[in-house]
């Protein structure tokens, strides 16, 4: 429907709007995506779906990162998420879905995922266990860090999905008590529109 990009003083500030349709025509779901530069070296990514008619959602995966584990990676992925420490190699010979028992995920102390509004668990490791990239990517192996969304119904005017994440260096951790306030960011920029210039 419409994609905006303002420029911040130190990146920038990038959203818009989707509607799925059915085969018939009819508008089924109403997405606003919002993804904005957080400090030195993070993002922020807001992503909220609405219902336009009553639906029935089966379980599935969104909002999710792709993440190299082949030879460019040496092979294995040092995984980690509160309590939990993992690591995925080609090598394995079974592989499973990892839940994550915390509201962040940190991928070899160099890549952080962190719920900031929305939700606070739900988030899911899949190792690919094979070559799973398209030719261009060089055919390698791509493990997912996603969203895992259970099935629902609902109405029309429902929120079927909420989420805000930040994505940065392990080292730009958020702090958990600025949680809340990241809600506003749907509405408005964190200097107010006016001070952004249209591209």
């Amino acid at each position: 429907m419409f994609h905006n990009d303002y420029f911040q003083k130190d990146g920038f500030d990038s959203s818009g709007r989707i509607h799925y349709y059915n085969k018939n025509g009819e508008r089924l779901l109403r997405r606003d995506i919002r993804v904005l530069t957080w400090g030195d070296d993070g993002l922020m990514v807001f992503d909220r779906i609405f219902a336009e008619k009553d639906y029935k959602v089966e379980e599935h995966y969104l909002s999710p990162l792709y993440l190299v584990n082949d030879f460019w990676t040496k092979n294995r992925i040092d995984f980690c998420s509160g309590s939990l420490r993992e690591s995925f190699t080609p090598a394995q010979k079974k592989f499973r879905e990892i839940s994550c028992p915390s509201f962040w995920a940190s991928i070899e102390n160099s890549l952080l995922f962190q719920f900031v509004w929305g939700r606070t668990k739900g988030l899911i490791y899949l190792p690919a266990g094979k070559r799973n990239a398209p030719p261009y990517w060089k055919n390698c192996r791509l493990d997912m860090l996603a969203v895992r969304v259970e099935e629902q119904y609902g109405i029309a005017g429902d929120v079927v999905y909420q989420v805000g994440f930040y994505v940065a260096p392990e080292k730009a951790r958020v702090r958990s008590n600025a949680r809340v306030k990241r809600a506003n960011f749907f509405r408005a920029g964190r200097h107010g529109r006016k001070k952004y210039r249209r591209t």
